[in-house]
């Protein structure tokens, strides 16, 4: 551990200058996160994740899964036309509905209705999509009914976003993996009454917030890096930067720098490739199997369409989001 501590009385341009630098790092650390921490961003980022998962496990031939998405065909009496990160509400139960107003005379969230409210689920164009004759009669043949189902089935459409969420699983467990980086602030203001006479408060800027260190105690203000490691190891490297106003008698200025780094390596509990691997592993197979059920389900369904016969299971997640049973 590194401590790197300069205080004493500053002249007012060094200190400005310090408050300036601390800020100017809290705008280099939030900037990019205001840039990308909104719902459309984390819905495209899993699609794009959960789809270049599928394909990876869809590459051999003898399980193509060609074409594959959850998005909805605007034909589909299931198509929403509304935006998906700022959806109306739809209908509800009348009784129901009130709880979630009010629940044990708490009450409940009050913007449910921010983004308006819709009358019924079903899109209201399906219909003009259909190719009727000239008697205004849906003619239909082997290729047409399969093409029908394929666009209004509530169980295909259900059988394909379980295969998405099985892709979720395993994004989600890669991620324990990845270098993951922490950077929030806080800004504390600390008084105790009078001490001779003169107030006695403290103001305190952390411009990179409040470090956790891996096992979850809570440490000097910190910008963190952290990684895991296969064999159970953990890594977290930290820098923290605080600036302190004593605001009692006559006013002084600090500051205080701090870099850090905890390596932990557990030797006998979550210790070893085989406890730490097993969801990722056993999420990897899931989803390999998926993409194989799901190629199978695809033909079963044509069949059942067709004959009659039931199509058997789909895709089927092991349980939980991560994966585990």
């Amino acid at each position: 551990m590194i401590d790197m501590t300069g205080h004493g009385p500053w002249r007012t341009g060094k200190l400005w200058r310090g408050v300036l630098r601390g800020w100017l790092w809290l705008l280099l650390v939030l900037l990019p996160c205001a840039a990308g921490c909104h719902r459309a961003f984390y819905r495209q980022q899993a699609d794009n994740q959960a789809y270049s998962l599928v394909f990876e496990k869809a590459e051999d031939p003898r399980w193509p899964l060609e074409g594959y998405t959850i998005q909805v065909n605007p034909e589909s009496r299931m198509f929403d036309a509304f935006n998906p990160d700022r959806p109306p509400m739809p209908p509800d139960d009348p009784v129901s509905h009130q709880l979630m107003h009010c629940v044990d005379d708490k009450r409940g969230y009050p913007h449910w209705h921010a983004n308006g409210d819709v009358t019924d689920v079903e899109s209201p164009f399906w219909k003009s999509y259909l190719m009727v004759d000239e008697n205004g009669v849906l003619v239909l043949d082997m290729e047409r009914s399969v093409q029908l189902a394929l666009l209004h089935s509530p169980e295909y459409q259900n059988e394909l976003e379980d295969l998405y969420l099985s892709a979720l699983d395993v994004s989600a467990e890669r991620f324990q993996f990845d270098v993951q980086l922490f950077g929030p602030n806080g800004i504390h203001y600390q008084t105790a009454g009078r001490a001779d006479g003169r107030p006695r408060s403290r103001l305190q800027a952390d411009t990179l917030g409040l470090r956790l260190s891996p096992s979850g105690i809570p440490g000097p203000a910190s910008f963190r890096v952290n990684k895991a490691f296969t064999t159970g190891s953990e890594l977290a490297v930290g820098i923290a930067n605080s600036l302190v106003w004593d605001l009692s008698g006559s006013t002084t200025n600090f500051s205080n720098t701090l870099m850090d780094f905890v390596f932990i390596q557990p030797l006998l509990r979550d210790a070893g490739r085989d406890r730490i691997m097993e969801t990722l592993t056993r999420s990897e197979r899931t989803l390999l199997a998926n993409v194989r059920q799901m190629e199978r389900f695809r033909r079963g369904f044509y069949v059942e369409i067709t004959t009659g016969s039931d199509a058997g299971p789909g895709p089927n997640r092991a349980g939980g989001f991560f994966g585990q049973s």
